[in-house]
């Protein structure tokens, strides 16, 4: 559709691969998914993973369908086999053990970790970098309940770097932008 477009345009345009967060999705059964789209450098859209691993207290499971397990993009020279993930679906060691087990060295998460949920993150992910040896890129929402504090986390468990955290109470923080 026309955010699709908007998208694959936009990675064509600057020549990047672009994981697109997630996005509801209707399938070709008719059935809605959380979907992460991901597209190369000239705009194809290459993979799609839909969330496999619903949140039932926030009742994802009344909205989408549950995708058929993890999802692994062979990026060529540039990336090599790129793992996908949706927030949830990162908190269960078996997705990085079988993202792993299919060559993925990198995994991009996009994520909507609510406040209060940031010992999940702190802990759960820089362990699953570790035990599986992959570079694990996490974005999360800021605001709207959501704490923020996207990472870049190492091979070895190491954040290496990390935007800023909101405590869910005043002004969200303004994020330092490299360009």
């Amino acid at each position: 559709g026309p955010r699709g477009e908007r998208l694959s345009a936009v990675a064509a345009e600057h020549e990047l691969w672009l994981a697109a967060g997630s996005v509801p999705e209707r399938g070709a059964d008719g059935r809605v998914y959380n979907t992460l789209p991901f597209y190369d450098p000239v705009g194809r859209l290459v993979a799609s993973h839909r969330k496999f691993h619903r949140y039932l207290p926030g009742g994802e499971d009344r909205a989408f369908c549950a995708g058929d397990g993890p999802t692994v993009c062979d990026c060529g020279p540039e990336l090599g086999i790129v793992g996908l993930s949706v927030c949830y679906d990162g908190d269960f060691p078996e997705t990085g053990r079988a993202l792993r087990e299919a060559g993925a060295r990198l995994v991009l998460q996009p994520s909507a970790y609510e406040c209060g949920a940031e010992s999940w993150w702190e802990r759960l992910y820089p362990a699953t970098a570790l035990a599986n040896g992959q570079w694990w890129v996490l974005v999360n929402q800021i605001g709207q309940g959501c704490f923020g504090a996207s990472r870049v986390i190492s091979p070895l468990g190491e954040v290496l770097t990390q935007a800023p955290q909101w405590d869910g109470a005043g002004a969200v923080p303004e994020p330092d932008l490299i360009v």
